[in-house]
């Protein structure tokens, strides 16, 4: 009797841990989820890479570098009231910009 206790004890043990085998090894089912949850998860992370590559794409551009051949900037056509008014103060001068220099 004890005999057939110890061994049906034993078989009992064998069952549960092929059960628990059973339960922590996942479905195939469960494999898919996971692994849709994951590449979701990549692709989220991803779309916000490529956001701020955007972002910072455009930032460069209107950042005001310089590029190699650019035109240069012109200078800025004064109105007659500041170009009075600049020659008053001497900033100036008409005699030069005709190319007559003394």
């Amino acid at each position: 009797m004890v005999i057939q206790r110890g061994v049906q004890r034993e078989e009992e043990k064998v069952e549960e841990k092929v059960e628990e085998k059973k339960e922590e090894k996942p479905t195939s089912l469960q494999e898919a989820k996971s692994i849709n949850e994951r590449k979701a998860e990549l692709l989220e992370r991803e779309e916000k890479l490529q956001k701020r590559k955007e972002d910072f794409e455009a930032e460069r551009m209107v950042g005001g570098q310089a590029t190699a051949g650019g035109e240069p900037e012109k200078p800025k056509e004064l109105t007659d009231k500041e170009y009075a008014d600049k020659l008053d103060r001497g900033e100036v001068n008409p005699m030069k910009e005709d190319g007559f220099d003394s």
